[in-house]
């Protein structure tokens, strides 16, 4: 388990902030990337893009092969069967609204590594319209979750 995953997991942490919608978050240490939930194209993520925490929707996923990156159609149960990810990104634009448009009206899509990956959200709790993603149900209380500054700081000094 890496360090982020192990301090964000400990009930202790977490209960030691002030009170949120989210006392506890379950599967952290995994990104909640396991076989009853495994990720697949077209899933989102909640994953870093800077220093901001943003919805990527995954385009593809890639497994290391004889120190290549192969391209993988199958769902992924751990994260660490993940080499690289390639993400459309929507960024935030208040508490459970993002938009897949830079200022300049540009979509980003990237090419990340596994530790990029903070947690994979479930699809029923994502509505997209035009050009805007909303968090809605458990997704949202996530999102209010990790876009704490305390938190952000805490997952970017142990990646």
């Amino acid at each position: 388990m890496n360090p982020k995953a192990q301090l964000l997991s400990q009930p202790s942490y977490q209960l030691s902030l002030p009170p949120l919608a989210i006392p506890y978050i379950s599967n952290i240490e995994n990104a909640n990337i396991n076989e009853d939930f495994p990720l697949m194209q077209n899933y989102f993520i909640f994953c870093f893009y800077g220093e901001k925490i943003c919805v990527g929707q995954v385009l593809a996923l890639y497994y290391e092969n004889y120190s290549n990156h192969s391209f993988n159609t199958k769902p992924v149960t751990k994260i660490d069967d993940i080499s690289k990810v390639t993400l459309k990104v929507f960024l935030p634009i208040n508490s459970n609204l993002f938009t897949q448009y830079t200022p300049e009206e540009c979509n980003i899509f990237t090419h990340r590594n596994p530790s990029n990956i903070i947690f994979h959200i479930l699809s029923d709790n994502v509505t997209i319209n035009d050009q805007f993603l909303t968090l809605s149900n458990l997704a949202k209380n996530y999102y209010s979750y990790f876009k704490r500054n305390d938190v952000i700081s805490l997952i970017l000094n142990n990646n």
